[in-house]
C-alpha cells in the first residue's frame, strides 16, 4: 500500500498518510482545498520524525524537529536491555498515548483493518466531538484493540518500533533465562498470590486489564513491567509476521511464560483483540 486515508473531491480535503512499501509511515498529516493547508509531519524511511509544521494557502512553514522531543511523552520511560543495547518500553502502551495518536493520524485502515477497532464493545477509548480519548478511569491501563497495523504505526509515530520476538523474550527473562519475568515458578497461593502478575481470575485485584505498573514484585531482571500477563503483547516474528507474547488477564499463568509464543493466525490461538496490547522498542543508539 502506498497510500492510506481518505481525499474529499479533486481539492484532496482531508487525512492522509504515505507508508513505504515495507510497511512504515512516511508521512502524515492533511490537505485543505488545493492550498495545502492543514498540519503535516514528515518522517525518515526508520520511522524518527524529520520535520513538522503546517501549509498556508500552499506555502510551507514549520520547522524541523528531533524525534526525542516531538513524540515522547511526559513521563515516558524506556529500559535499556542487556548488553544488546536496544531499549524496551518500560510499560505497555496505554490508552492515553494511542488516543494521542489517533488525535493526529486518524483511525485509519490499513489492509482492511482499523489502527483501533473503535466498534468493540471492549475498547477503552471513545470518540466525542470528533476526538479520541481514554474512557473515564482507563487512561493508564494498556490499550487493547489496536490491530498489529495499529500497533506498528503508533510505534513508529512516537519514533520508536514494535520489538522483535527475540528481543521481548530477552527482556522478559534476563540473562540467566528465567521461566517468567520473575523466576523459575509462579507462586498462585499464599501471601505472594495476586502480586506478581494480572492473569485470569480477580485474585490479582482485576476482572480485565490493570493499570500498567501495577505489579511490582512482577518486574523481570531488567526491571521491565508486565511482561506476564494484563495483555497480550504484539512482536514482529520471523519475515516480520505479526506474533503474541506475555499472556493476558484472561490467560492462565501457563501463558505468562517469557518463551510463550502465540500465533494469531492459528486455528489454536489465544488471540483476542480484548486481551492484546504492545510495547515499543528502540534500536541501540
Amino acid at each position: 500500500m502506498s497510500y492510506a486515508g481518505n481525499y474529499r473531491d479533486d481539492k484532496k480535503d482531508g487525512r492522509w498518510v504515505d507508508w513505504f512499501e515495507n510497511g512504515q509511515m512516511s508521512y502524515a498529516g492533511s490537505y485543505q482545498d488545493d492550498g495545502k493547508d492543514g498540519k503535516w509531519i514528515s518522517y525518515f524511511e526508520d520511522g524518527r520524525i524529520h520535520s513538522e509544521g503546517t501549509f498556508e494557502e500552499g506555502r510551507l512553514s514549520g520547522r524541523s524537529v528531533s524525534h526525542s522531543a516531538a513524540r515522547r511523552p511526559a513521563g515516558d520511560d524506556m529500559t535499556v536491555i542487556g548488553d544488546a543495547g536496544f531499549r524496551l518500553d518500560s510499560w505497555e502502551v496505554t490508552n492515553r498515548l494511542v488516543a494521542a495518536f489517533l488525535n493526529e493520524v486518524g483511525n485509519l485502515r490499513i489492509r482492511g483493518a482499523a489502527l483501533v477497532e473503535m466498534n468493540s464493545a471492549h475498547v477503552l477509548i471513545q470518540e466525542v466531538d470528533g476526538l479520541f480519548r481514554a474512557k473515564e478511569g482507563f487512561a493508564d491501563h494498556p490499550a487493547v484493540e489496536v490491530s498489529f497495523e495499529g500497533a506498528r504505526a503508533c510505534c513508529e509515530w512516537a519514533g520508536k518500533r514494535l520489538p522483535t520476538e527475540a528481543e521481548w523474550q530477552s527482556a522478559c527473562e534476563g540473562p540467566e533465562k528465567l521461566a517468567y519475568p520473575w523466576g523459575n515458578h509462579f507462586r498462585v497461593s499464599g501471601p505472594e498470590a495476586g502480586k506478581l502478575a494480572n492473569i485470569v481470575g480477580d485474585a490479582d485485584g482485576f476482572v480485565k486489564t490493570a493499570p500498567v505498573g501495577s505489579f511490582p514484585e512482577g518486574r523481570s531482571p531488567y526491571g521491565v513491567w508486565d511482561m506476564g500477563g494484563n495483555v497480550w503483547e504484539w512482536t514482529s516474528g520471523p519475515g516480520g509476521k505479526p506474533m503474541l507474547r506475555g499472556g493476558s488477564w484472561g490467560n492462565a499463568d501457563a501463558h505468562a511464560r517469557c518463551a510463550r509464543s502465540d500465533d494469531p493466525s492459528s486455528s489454536h490461538s489465544y488471540f483476542k483483540g480484548s486481551s492484546v496490547g504492545f510495547r515499543c522498542a528502540e534500536s541501540a543508539r
